[in-house]
């Protein structure tokens, strides 16, 4: 059976059982001649279904084939196992196709025949009176095909979900008449939750890039040959980071791609510091691997930070802290079943990060400068509905998103004093660790479904390899500026990557 032959199945089907108001168990009956006792030539095909209610009372019966009108004389449901033909149990008024919805009032006996495949559904023609294609019975479902732990979710959601809805029924039906395993997993990958993480992790690393930006600056400053000196200072940092989520069990893969800005201000108390505030946006975008859609996440934030010299002891300190306000928009792909779920809604995010350094002097004009720093990160992602996918969109509650990490390494730097002003090449090395992280799962259900299911929270690699590199120059008349890359390299296709451009200029 083709993918459009099923398609137009369970349409018709569906449509027919819009009267079925209550939850229930769906059933499918393959019809065939090659069924028939004995079997016949006929190419005739079709779908019986059969929804039973929870209390097994009463049942749903619907029906479509491809038996020629003019010789269909009736239709029946029979009792009897695949090998036998037995007696008429359910007769349809009309056997013309489609059939349907009939409600019957099910014998209790007839549920245990049902549940045991003792059941089945039979078209009669003229030519074939004892009946041209039939079908037993079976309890649909879809777990049996899962191939993963959200794939497993989903689908025993989905296996008790029939009668819900009439969309969702259709759903039902049309997955379970997909013709392999491997096609109805991955009907269930598309409808499972897992790229809802992506949501978090992106206003998370929003917010992290643009207090990196803070930190990698103060760093280029405190490097330079140039004296400090007291005053107001004004700055503005543009840049562009990338990169690459793997796919993995829990969740989708994406390319990453987020222009940013960031704009601000401080003061320079001289050799003491300095502390400041700045204004932040980023545009995140993550592009779903396997055509799975695209979510947007637009960050807006301010940050209070600060640099210290601990009274001239040669350690430095900085800090910095952030709050963002963010905006979502969402498409999510369910490429097997042609639809596509969109949203858009809000969240917020916050960070705290400090990183304590020490200098030393080496030959010539190089600096070593070994440092630490832990950082901590939250998001909460409001709760949302989608859209445009009927019964298929997602009702997702409110998430969090929150890492903790430690990370140590060295940066290298060799100022030099030119004759326009100062030029200070930096190199950073570093390895980073996630102690803490989002666990667990979150519960979502279908907007057709009263049946939740959970998804395990995604997130990227615990360790990755820190690296930066900057050039900076800072000229007599004030100006500083400086060009640079940012990134995190970790295993498993886990990696991100940044360029961006500063320039700092005296008040």
């Amino acid at each position: 059976m083709t993918f459009k032959s099923v398609l137009r199945s369970g349409v018709a089907l569906a449509s027919l059982m819009s009267a079925s108001a209550q939850a229930g168990t769906l059933f499918l009956a393959n019809l065939s001649a090659a069924n028939e006792i004995p079997a016949n030539p006929s190419t005739a095909t079709g779908t019986g279904v059969l929804i039973l209610n929870d209390a097994k009372t009463s049942a749903i019966v619907t029906g479509t084939h491809t038996v020629v009108p003019s010789t269909v004389v009736q239709g029946h449901i029979h009792r009897g196992t695949a090998t036998v033909n037995g007696p008429v149990i359910f007769p349809f008024p009309s056997a013309l196709s489609p059939i349907g919805p009939l409600t019957w009032a099910i014998p209790a006996a007839d549920v245990i025949n049902l549940e045991n495949a003792g059941l089945y559904f039979n078209i009669h023609s003229v030519s074939r009176p004892g009946g041209e294609i039939r079908g037993q019975f079976i309890r649909a479902v879809l777990a049996p095909s899962a191939t993963t732990d959200t794939q497993r979710a989903v689908a025993g959601a989905l296996d008790v979900s029939a009668g819900f809805n009439a969309d969702l029924d259709q759903v039902l039906i049309q997955t379970n008449l997909l013709s392999s395993a491997t096609a109805k997993a991955q009907a269930l990958e598309d409808i499972s939750a897992r790229s809802v993480y992506v949501q978090g992790r992106n206003a998370v690393e929003s917010l992290a890039s643009l207090g990196g930006s803070i930190f990698a600056r103060a760093e280029d400053q405190r490097l330079s040959n140039a004296k400090p000196e007291e005053g107001a200072r004004g700055f503005v940092t543009a840049g562009y980071d990338f990169g690459k989520r793997s796919t993995t069990a829990e969740g989708s893969g994406s390319k990453v791609e987020r222009p940013f800005i960031v704009g601000g201000y401080d003061y320079s108390f001289g050799p003491a510091g300095s502390a400041g505030v700045a204004v932040g946006y980023a545009d995140g975008k993550d592009k779903l691997k396997a055509g799975g859609g695209n979510t947007k996440v637009k960050t807006t934030a301010v940050q209070g930070f600060f640099s210290s010299n601990l009274d001239g002891s040669g350690l430095s300190l900085d800090g910095v802290v952030g709050y963002g306000w963010v905006k979502l928009n969402t498409s999510r792909n369910i490429t097997s079943l042609a639809r596509t779920a969109t949203s858009s809604h809000d969240g917020k995010t916050w960070s705290a990060a400090m990183k304590l350094s020490k200098e030393f002097d080496m030959d010539g004009n190089m600096r070593v400068v070994p440092y630490a720093a832990v950082d901590f990160a939250k998001a909460k992602i409001d709760a949302y509905t989608e859209a445009g996918a009927s019964s298929l969109g997602l009702v997702v509650p409110k998430i969090s998103t929150n890492d903790s990490a430690y990370e140590i390494g060295a940066t290298f730097a060799a100022p030099s004093n030119q004759s326009w002003g100062t030029l200070t090449p930096r190199l950073l090395v570093g390895a980073r660790h996630v102690f803490d992280e989002s666990k667990g799962a979150v519960s979502y259900q279908l907007v057709g479904s009263a049946v939740a299911f959970a998804a395990p929270v995604q997130h990227p690699g615990k360790t990755a390899a820190r690296i930066e590199a900057s050039i900076s120059g800072e000229m007599q008349g004030g100006i500083t500026t400086a060009i640079g890359y940012r990134g995190l390299v970790g295993g498993s296709d886990q990696s991100s990557h940044g360029i961006e451009g500063r320039v700092t200029f005296k008040f």
